[in-house]
């Protein structure tokens, strides 16, 4: 495509109120986008205010808390008793 082509094609884009302009000519194209590099979209940022949790969320929170302190000492407990056996184990001694 000829330079002269192009650069008309400039001035027109310039003095139209079209953003982009592509032509095709046999196997060339020529695309120009009208102010991409100095035009910039702000978006609104949304702020998320923290609610108080409802009383029967909050309750059931706390139960789940007291439930997982009642659980991690079993499970402690359960790792302890089975630990001489987990390391004879690894030394390939079975019992």
């Amino acid at each position: 495509m000829d330079i002269r082509k192009v650069k008309k094609l400039i001035e027109m884009l310039e003095d139209s109120s079209l953003e982009e302009i592509e032509i095709q000519e046999g196997e060339e194209s020529v695309r120009l986008v009208k102010g991409s590099g100095s035009r910039q979209t702000i978006q609104p940022q949304s702020i998320v205010i923290p609610q108080e949790l409802p009383l029967k969320r909050m309750q059931s929170l706390n139960q789940f808390r007291k439930n997982q302190m009642i659980v991690i000492p079993l499970i402690l407990r359960w790792l302890e008793h089975f630990m001489p056996l987990l390391h004879l184990a690894q030394n390939r001694l079975y019992l």
